[in-house]
């Protein structure tokens, strides 16, 4: 009889280990996240902290690209009316000096 209640002991101790480490188990489940939650984790950072997106600086180069091909045009525009005024300022001084 004492050999069954040895026996029942060590089985007794087993399983309050066992149910320990299943608890353990648990909450350590319970704290990891999958895939869909890490994605919308990143998501909400990259939001959170206005990291911008390719897709944004593809918008941002264009939006460049443009104001740049405008400042070209006006300073071509400047270009060539200051050489006109000058052309003018030039041919008028040379008539009244001959």
């Amino acid at each position: 009889m004492q050999n069954v209640n040895t026996r029942l002991e060590v089985i007794e101790a087993k399983l309050n280990e066992i149910q320990t480490k299943m608890k353990e188990l648990d909450e350590v489940t319970k704290t990891k996240t999958d895939d869909n939650d890490v994605t919308v984790l990143a998501e909400q950072i990259i939001s959170e902290k206005n990291i911008i997106t390719k897709k944004d600086l593809e918008n941002y180069e264009r939006r460049m690209e443009a104001a740049f091909e405008a400042f070209q045009v006006k300073m071509i525009k400047w270009i060539v009316g200051t050489g006109i005024s000058t052309i003018a300022a030039f041919s008028g001084l040379a008539r009244l000096l001959m």
